[in-house]
């Protein structure tokens, strides 16, 4: 595991869609695979992580309709279906944007943001390189750019 001073991550505790079930995102490894999702083209697929980078920093937390939350670094880039593209999560946070991309049994969908905490804390956080194309990946069933 290779420590980085910065990075846009999720956090530990957060569960990653793989082929196999969700596993937290402190699990997983160089290999491994975990389910990719293009919302452009709607193209669901698993991709190969290539790296996992580790540091630690202040998180948010986002509450969703759809059950749970999740927590990520206030600039982590996040799939907007208002916007079509990817936005910062701090977006949802000061109350920019509503809504989020969900994939739930390999079916996309939409979540609204119910609760937004601006800080939950100094959290070990994690980033997941995947290998190309691919760019994001399910966590929380949201989806996330890498």
């Amino acid at each position: 595991m290779v420590w980085y001073a910065d990075g846009m991550c999720i956090a530990a505790g957060t569960r990653v869609t793989t082929p196999w079930g969700q596993i937290p995102v402190e699990l997983l490894g160089v290999l491994d695979e975990v389910l990719a999702y293009e919302p452009v083209a709607g193209g669901l697929t698993s991709a190969r992580v290539t790296e996992v980078r580790r540091t630690q920093r202040e998180c948010v937390c986002l509450q969703l309709a759809c059950g749970g939350s999740l927590r990520l670094t206030s600039d982590h880039p996040v799939w907007s279906p208002e916007t079509r593209r990817y936005e910062a999560a701090g977006k949802w946070v000061l109350g920019e944007l509503q809504l989020l991309a969900t994939v739930v049994d390999e079916r996309p969908g939409v979540t609204v943001v119910t609760g937004r905490e601006a800080y939950v804390g100094v959290l070990p956080v994690y980033d997941l390189v995947l290998a190309a194309p691919h760019n994001s990946f399910v966590a929380e069933q949201i989806v996330v750019h890498r």
